[in-house]
């Protein structure tokens, strides 16, 4: 939307950041689950009767029976201000993917799979079922030339700049879209050798790995502290291969 948005969970607003990244001003709306950023903008969702509240507008009302929750999923317009298009869906949100190429949203919930064509307004969704999703194919960024070629350079990356810290090795296992690293390490104070599985692409077939300061096994160190630090991974038995996974 040309414009970098902050939408917190859990509040009555959202809000727009300037060019440093702090707070300019108060969005009206929010997101009651963590928004969808697509290409063609980011999607938000509220259960609709909160919608319909704050904008006191009965167009974002959806049908509504007592054994579903409701909700609205939407793009707000340029001004910010109110939906754009929105779709409303029974069950709680699951997943929302916009697909250009056939110019529809697709929307997951609890209550099933949704797809309606992408166009301003009210989108009408229709369920769908399992067998009726379009077979899409993952095409890697071009930048990355050959996809497992590049996850080989990774693994070497990542080797040198964190056996140092304890790294010890790192398998690539499967091939693009869905290859997984599996890294091995050893953590001081803890005699055994730990592991972890690691995604290298995203659902859209874009790196995933990290990247930049801190380092791979300085966030590893990190994710494992907040988990419960060495006296949890004593209390784990190990797993397969022999290795303590984390």
């Amino acid at each position: 939307m040309g414009t970098q948005i902050a939408v917190g969970k859990g509040v009555s607003f959202g809000q727009v950041l300037d060019a440093e990244l702090t707070p300019a001003f108060a969005l009206p709306l929010t997101s009651d689950f963590p928004p969808w950023a697509t290409e063609a903008g980011v999607w938000m969702v509220m259960r609709s009767s909160t919608l319909v509240y704050q904008l006191g507008d009965s167009r974002y009302a959806t049908q509504s029976d007592n054994a579903q929750p409701h909700f609205t999923y939407f793009r707000l317009d340029r001004s910010l201000t109110c939906p754009e298009r929105w779709a409303g869906v029974a069950g709680f949100p699951l997943g929302l993917a916009v697909v250009p190429e056939r110019d529809e949203v697709w929307i997951s919930t609890t209550a099933g799979t949704f797809v309606g064509a992408h166009a301003p307004g009210a989108v009408a969704m229709e369920e769908v079922e399992f067998d009726a999703l379009p077979m899409l194919p993952v095409t890697a960024p071009p930048e990355l030339g050959d996809p497992d070629e590049w996850t080989e350079r990774q693994r070497i990356r990542l080797l040198a700049e964190n056996s140092d810290a304890g790294l010890l090795d790192i398998e690539i296992d499967g091939w693009f879209p869905t290859t997984t690293l599996i890294l091995t390490f050893r953590i001081r104070g803890f005699d055994a050798v730990c592991a972890r599985s690691m995604s290298v692409f995203d659902r859209d077939g874009r790196p995933r790995l990290w990247q930049g300061a801190p380092t791979l096994m300085e966030w590893i160190g990190l994710d494992i502290m907040e988990s419960g630090g060495l006296s949890r991974l004593r209390r784990k038995e190990p797993g397969r291969f022999g290795y303590v996974w984390t």
